[in-house]
């Protein structure tokens, strides 16, 4: 079914093709007046005026129902997503060049990458790859023109407002931009990357692709802008893409971000404010291991700033990392026709009972017409069912939503946004609209309720015995007979293992270390049997391992401490995330020096105090640069 937010994108299609309602309605056979009610989210179009709609708009309906491309198999998906990973990499190395081509021509022996929307894909990463070889404009420029006129034949470079882009012409835009800006012509980069970025501003505040691209396209938007000297727009944008690539976890854009910054104050004669965003941005550079960022920044700082950076030993860790290009694991493909098909086949192949798969979601009828395609069910259920089986939801589809449903889900976001800036006043206002919901009296939607009380009783009690309370009674309800003892056979959803985490941590900070930590080894035992999808794996496992790493240290187990943190660093390394690695790197500094090794600790206090300044945790910072000084003797540049 489609989504409550279709219409709002079906409108915004129509309106770049410069069609009115009464052509639309007269080409799809859609009454004006409900086209009208469809396109303000005031009706949900059936499925068969969904697909004349997406006709004759010529957009795939895949790009609503699905996130791969147009009627591939998920073997060939994973394909597509390896590709992307290889051009998401910062340098691309002789390892990933070759990867790269392989994956490319993989696809283009296959018949269906010959036309259509996967076509543009191979277009679009033909010419990423190509402008991040430094090919010239005249090999990349015709495919980025081939590829916008798949899907947007009337696109006119020179008519940008308003418009909205779908699919790969964000890329191909973005690729366009670069191209412009390697042949001179930054001035018409900007122009098109404004008109990109206001696009995906347009675009729902849930959207996965605002979130992704969004923070990349103002990084890129603000070097531009630095070279045609417009440093006071430079500086908005700098702001406005480290507020963004801070929500969404974007780490990797931080630290450009924040040196893109120092740069407009410094040619704003507003030189006081630079040094502490250089430090920032180097020791950002440098807790990702980006060894010629880090290095180049180092030495702007000294000829440019007049600032020399103290490093504090961490050029040479960085020295000696030495980068690897893994693919991202996502578990083996699955052919399927339906949701419910793909659900009992992940569930036959992990040996799950019906019971056992929906103890505590949904009842077991309730799964079995899932299964055999006969009901469609709440997004949230749909959700846990995939996380017990291991696997991100978003892999296979994009849930579509109710008007009620979607207003639920962007006061649920905002709720998780306000717990993780510590905002807690404003996530209880939130919290009370959804209490109001009948359906958040029970179930899964209950559970959310339950841990975001959990939260905020820690907020104001610490690890109080309320605190646990909360929390038992908000597993048991999808896990009635919890049993600790258990844990490690358990298939999780991912509202069960931040239930688990904070059991575990309540132990360990009340006198119960070892009974804490037996509860993180069962945690991580469950996750790493049954958690066969990465990007499923990472949205919890980092943390556990942060958190176990601390209380290991704790207990005088200081290189399992270290080897923990160094599994965890892998990970969020792999994926850009920003979220945990400052956490690592304070653990992993008090372990060196619980060991002896002072000197070896004194880079990682360094890291971890400057990373938490980058993201605006001044308590933790200010809490590192007192414990710094007392135990080794050193007081760090403040900033």
């Amino acid at each position: 079914m489609p989504s409550f937010k279709s219409g709002e994108l079906v409108k915004k299609v129509r309106k770049r093709k410069k069609w009115q309602q009464e052509r639309l309605s007269f080409d799809t056979g859609c009454a004006t007046n409900t086209l009208s009610r469809i396109e303000n989210s005031h009706q949900k179009p059936t499925e068969e005026i969904f697909h004349s709609l997406m006709y004759t708009l010529k957009v795939p309906v895949k790009q609503f129902f699905y996130t791969y491309l147009e009627d591939q198999t998920m073997d060939i998906y994973l394909l597509c997503e390896q590709l992307n990973n290889c051009l998401e990499q910062e340098e691309i190395d002789q390892t990933i060049k070759e990867t790269a081509e392989k994956l490319i021509n993989e696809l283009e022996q296959e018949k269906k990458f010959a036309e259509g929307v996967n076509l543009q894909f191979i277009l679009s990463c033909k010419a990423q790859l190509y402008q991040k070889l430094g090919y010239e404009a005249a090999n990349i420029l015709p495919l980025i023109k081939a590829g916008m006129a798949i899907t947007f034949p009337e696109f006119d470079e020179e008519d940008l407002d308003n418009k909205i882009f779908i699919l790969e012409e964000i890329k191909l835009l973005h690729t366009k931009a670069l191209v412009y800006s390697q042949t001179g012509d930054h001035k018409k980069a900007v122009k098109l990357l404004y008109g990109i970025k206001e696009g995906l501003i347009k675009l729902p505040e849930d959207d996965y692709e605002k979130e992704k691209k969004l923070p990349e396209i103002l990084l890129t938007l603000s070097q531009l802008l630095i070279k045609i000297s417009d440093f006071r727009e430079g500086l908005k944008t700098c702001e406005l893409g480290y507020k963004i690539a801070l929500e969404g976890n974007r780490g990797r854009t931080i630290p450009r971000l924040l040196y893109n910054k120092a740069l407009c104050l410094f040619h704003l004669k507003r030189n006081s404010e630079c040094q502490s965003l250089i430090y920032q941005a180097y020791f950002g550079f440098s807790i990702f291991m980006m060894r010629k960022q880090a290095k180049q920044v180092y030495e702007n700082a000294k000829d440019l700033f007049g600032i020399t950076i103290e490093t504090y030993g961490t050029h040479r860790i960085i020295d000696e990392y030495e980068p690897q290009y893994t693919p991202i694991k996502r578990g083996e493909p699955i052919s399927f026709e339906h949701i419910g098909m793909l659900l009992a086949k992940l569930r036959v192949n992990n040996r799950m009972s019906s019971e056992e798969l929906c103890e505590g979601i949904c009842s077991v009828p309730t799964l079995n017409r899932i299964e055999n395609g006969v009901r469609q069910t709440n997004v949230y259920i749909l959700e846990a069912l995939f996380q017990r089986l291991g696997r991100d939801i978003n892999l296979y589809m994009n849930t579509f939503l109710s008007a009620a449903d979607f207003e639920e889900k962007q006061i649920r976001n905002g709720i998780i946004t306000h717990l993780v800036l510590c905002q807690y006043d404003e996530a209880k206002e939130l919290l009370a609209k959804l209490e109001k919901s009948k359906r958040y009296q029970s179930g899964i939607n209950l559970q959310f309720i339950k841990n975001t009380k959990a939260i905020l009783i820690s907020s104001q009690e610490g690890y109080s015995e309320n605190f646990l309370k909360a929390l038992i009674e908000g597993i048991k309800i999808t896990r009635p007979d919890f049993d600790e003892l258990e844990i490690g056979q358990y298939h999780l959803t991912y509202y069960e293992i931040l239930f688990i985490n904070n059991i575990a941590s309540y132990y360990c900070e009340n006198d119960k270390v070892l009974h804490g930590l037996k509860i993180y080894e069962r945690l991580i035992e469950s996750i790493n049997k049954n958690c066969v999808d990465e990007l499923e794996k990472i949205r919890t496992y980092t943390m556990i391992l942060y958190n176990y790493s601390k209380h290991l240290g704790l207990t005088g187990r200081y290189k399992e401490a270290i080897d923990i943190i160094a599994e965890g660093e892998k990970l969020e390394l792999r994926h850009g995330r920003i979220r945990h690695l400052d956490g690592f790197a304070i653990n992993k500094a008090c372990s060196y020096l619980e060991m002896g090794y002072k000197e070896e600790s004194i880079p990682y206090f360094a890291q971890s105090y400057y990373c938490h300044a980058m993201l605006g945790e001044k308590a933790t910072q200010e809490n590192i640069w007192n414990y710094a000084k007392e135990k080794v003797g050193i007081a760090f540049v403040k900033v």
